[in-house]
């Protein structure tokens, strides 16, 4: 979420960016330097925070991006782990419909399968993540436009968990600025997609850029670098 939304904050193409998080972010954290950009707005959104509150500060919005996530660990248990993947990314996805946005963006896991199985004791964690993330697929797709990222092992460039970091040293983890750089293109393609889509009473809007996956690192590595990346990645 952090290098996506310093990705959008760096796009022309988005005039405003409201990034939306569970906690206050640090100064410079979503953004270079010390001052906040004027096109970034700020909103923290709790359990407590009325539904209304967020579908005013949502009207107007072209694209609706999640990459809301955490682990087991984070959570405290399946249950809560669940809460925040699934019920949490309902709730966002039915608020921002209700919003009017057409368009949602969503970074989801490799082989990602709602109907996976999943022992009764949800004690395998591996099968829980495959299921989960899929359900947490399933909620969002009340948009009529909707892009799905399926990556594969994720290099955060930062705070990664010792694993993580053997499998980056072994270049096999996708940087997430890439990951956010591909979802930013997919989503300028997408609402221009979706504006012909409302301009035209013939077409349906399902029928323009429908349900679209974009799984494993290297087509969307492929998708970052070859969609006019202007002098490459960013180093570390």
């Amino acid at each position: 979420g952090r290098q996506l939304v310093r990705e959008l904050v760096k796009a022309k193409s988005f005039t405003k960016v409201i990034a939306v998080t569970r906690r206050e972010p640090a100064a410079g954290e979503l953004y270079d330097g010390d001052t906040r950009p004027p096109k970034l707005t700020l909103q923290q959104v709790v359990e407590t925070t009325p539904d209304s509150e967020v579908v005013a500060a949502w009207r107007g919005a072209d694209v609706f991006f999640n990459a809301l996530g955490t682990t087991r660990a984070k959570a405290g248990s399946a249950a809560a782990f669940q809460a925040v993947e699934v019920d949490l990314t309902a709730r966002m996805a039915r608020l921002a419909r209700k919003a009017g946005v057409p368009c949602a963006s969503l970074v989801s896991a490799q082989g990602a399968n709602e109907h996976g199985w999943v022992d009764p004791w949800e004690k395998v964690h591996p099968l829980l993540y495959v299921r989960t993330l899929g359900r947490k697929e399933a909620s969002m797709r009340v948009f009529p436009h909707l892009s799905v990222f399926r990556p594969g092992m994720l290099d955060r460039l930062m705070g990664d968990r010792a694993w993580e970091l053997a499998v980056n040293k072994l270049g096999l983890g996708l940087r997430v600025d890439l990951l956010a750089r591909a979802m930013v293109l997919d989503a300028e393609a997408m609402v221009l997609d979706a504006g012909r889509a409302a301009a035209d009473v013939n077409v349906h809007h399902e029928t323009v850029h429908p349900n679209v996956v974009h799984a494993g690192n290297r087509p969307i590595e492929h998708w970052a670098v070859a969609n006019n990346w202007k002098g490459g990645p960013p180093q570390k």
